[in-house]
């Protein structure tokens, strides 16, 4: 699977997850991922997100991306998210 597909499965996972805990859209301010292992197209792909911290102004998530097996990912990442 492309990178760029990679990360926006993942920036929409933790768009969701922080629209849904301040009730609004939050945009992007950074995002960093890195790509572990390759990401198969015949599989399931599924991704955890985990808040890190929720200010006023700032908010940053970790995503975990994984196929069949979550001890093995296949990318993380971490995204900065603008709340305000």
């Amino acid at each position: 699977m492309h990178g760029g597909i990679i990360c926006t499965a993942m920036d929409n996972a933790m768009g969701y997850v922080i629209g849904a805990y301040f009730n609004k859209l939050c945009p992007t301010v950074n995002m960093q991922v890195d790509f572990i292992h390759p990401v198969a197209m015949d599989k399931p792909v599924l991704v955890r997100v985990e808040p890190l911290s929720m200010g006023r102004t700032l908010a940053r998530l970790r995503t975990t991306m994984w196929q069949m097996d979550e001890d093995h990912p296949c990318a993380s990442g971490v995204g900065l998210y603008f709340t305000k």
